[in-house]
């Protein structure tokens, strides 16, 4: 049995009516969870602003800590 073949209850391979039925509700609650996507996976990249300004800010703040964290411990060691 393979390891992408899909199991009953008694551990067992589905038989096809089963599998059949297992197809249609995955395909629903796919089709329920779709809208929930923010975009298609192999959707291209948004044109435009590739940089918010949160991102900006938060890289600015983490820059500034790991630079005082540098200076205090080059100040301290040296």
């Amino acid at each position: 049995m393979r390891w992408w073949t899909v199991r009953g209850e008694d551990g067992g391979p589905v038989k096809n009516s089963d599998q059949k039925q297992w197809q249609r509700e995955l395909n629903d609650h796919m089709r329920r969870h779709a809208a929930d996507l923010r975009k298609p996976p192999k959707a291209p990249p948004e044109s435009g602003i590739w940089v918010t300004a949160r991102k900006v800010y938060l890289w600015t703040i983490l820059v500034m800590i790991i630079t005082s964290a540098g200076w205090a411990v080059g100040l301290y060691v040296f």
